[in-house]
């Protein structure tokens, strides 16, 4: 009897808890894993109201010049360890080996200057050759998703994903797969 008690009254803090929180807005991180394919680009998208998806991130260097390291004291940068930065200033980019929501590190090469000055741009796709991601922010609810990769033979799949978001850091997705299109 006490541990129904107990249950009862944690099933009752939680109900109330999430009534509190049903005006937040909430953020996941999802990457789709793409076996046997290499991608070459990849865009989200959704129809549903109440969603938004960020698969890019753009912005300028904060810190100061000769860095081997950027810096954007403005950005909310999610995990993109394997995905590839662009200095769009130099046109020099490189493969993300470490980063933090404000730094990224990587080596850069192929540019003018193959370092970061300040104010020099920058451009971020999320998505390497295995995975895409998203930052998916929203209300608690359940939205529809599509991706829609190219492929480095040109071929171009889209995957369904149907995901329902939680709090920030549970969400639940049923994976529809691939269809070539």
């Amino acid at each position: 009897m006490i541990l129904e008690r107990t249950l009862n009254a944690r099933n009752q803090t939680l109900l109330s808890k999430q009534k509190e929180n049903e005006s937040l807005v909430y953020t996941v991180n999802y990457a789709a894993e793409i076996n046997g394919y290499v991608i070459a680009s990849s865009v989200w998208s959704s129809e549903d109201s109440g969603v938004s998806l960020v698969s890019s991130a753009t912005g300028t260097h904060t810190g100061a010049a000769d860095q081997v390291i950027l810096t954007d004291s403005a950005a909310n940068l999610p995990n993109l360890i394997g995905c590839t930065i662009s200095n769009t200033t130099d046109s020099s980019s490189a493969t993300i080996t470490a980063n933090t929501p404000t730094t990224v590190t990587g080596t850069l090469q192929g540019g003018t200057d193959n370092d970061w000055d300040a104010s020099d741009a920058y451009a971020i796709n999320f998505y390497t050759e295995e995975k895409a991601f998203v930052l998916v922010s929203g209300d608690r609810g359940h939205y529809f998703i599509v991706n829609k990769i190219t492929t480095t033979s040109g071929e171009t799949v889209e995957r369904y994903l149907d995901i329902h978001i939680m709090d920030n850091s549970r969400y639940y997705t049923s994976d529809y797969g691939f269809i070539a299109i």
